[in-house]
């Protein structure tokens, strides 16, 4: 069974952030999930939460960020 949760290290990757930007994400979504009365784990969070709370109407957020990532490696590698 896949893990359903994403941790510190998936959210870096994700996002770009570094460590304190995404433990500071963790906890505030685990919070959110809290005050809906979802159990939570420390140090990680939903991965189906963290994807509708951080890209909304991105149903293939994943996908479309390494795309755009690409583009702008792209871009750079294009300028040198």
């Amino acid at each position: 069974m896949p893990d359903k949760f994403l941790y510190l290290k998936d959210i870096m990757e994700i996002t770009g952030f570094k460590e304190g930007k995404c433990r500071s994400i963790i906890r505030e979504l685990n919070k959110e999930l809290e005050k809906k009365g979802y159990f939570t784990f420390q140090g990680r969070v939903s991965e189906q939460y963290f994807y509708e709370r951080c890209f909304p109407k991105k149903e293939n957020a994943l996908e479309e960020l390494a795309d755009s990532t690409g583009a702008k490696q792209k871009q750079k590698s294009s300028v040198l």
